[in-house]
């Protein structure tokens, strides 16, 4: 993951960050539960969207 990725979601307050130890908050947590399981999740789906956004 990209630094600038990493910022987005501290920014979003789904990770926060102290002397560079990285914890998920409870906005994190219920994201991740929202989306586990999901086709949103998968490998596969992170691979497809990964192409598709090299072609652009």
């Amino acid at each position: 993951m990209k630094k600038k990725n990493i910022e987005i979601i501290k920014k979003q307050q789904y990770i926060e960050v102290k002397k560079n130890i990285v914890n998920i908050t409870e906005k994190g947590k219920i994201l991740c539960q929202s989306i586990e399981g999901n086709l949103l999740s998968s490998p596969s789906m992170t691979a497809k969207w990964e192409t598709y956004l090299k072609k652009i």
